[in-house]
């Protein structure tokens, strides 16, 4: 597994290909979640296109990435292991949005 905090982003796929190399399991890879976001989504509205994976690697999405507030949590048992993802939306007062979980999506791997 790989967990990752640093896209401002939610999410989560399964890795099968890098390049030339090729996974027999697939590697699984979460996007942890933002301390914070804005309501410009950051950081896509920054750079000008949204969060995504480079063309060499070949991926299974599992949770579809979502630019948001939320955070991660993983609970281990055994050889289980559960991550649910809560979503707090992007902050935008104008929808409602106060900080709160909105969602919650769940994978066990």
């Amino acid at each position: 597994m790989i967990f990752s905090g640093d896209i401002h982003a939610l999410g989560a796929v399964n890795i099968r290909n890098s390049g030339e190399l090729a996974f027999e399991k697939p590697v699984k890879s979460f996007l942890v979640g933002p301390v914070s976001t804005s309501d410009a989504t950051w950081p896509s509205a920054a750079r000008g296109i949204p969060a995504g994976e480079p063309g060499w690697l070949t991926s299974d999405e599992l949770i579809a990435t979502r630019e948001v507030n939320g955070f991660t949590k993983f609970e281990f048992e055994g050889l289980v292991a559960r991550a649910r993802l809560f979503y707090c939306g992007g902050y935008d007062r104008s929808k409602g949005e106060d900080g709160r979980v909105q969602q919650v999506d769940e994978i066990t791997i």
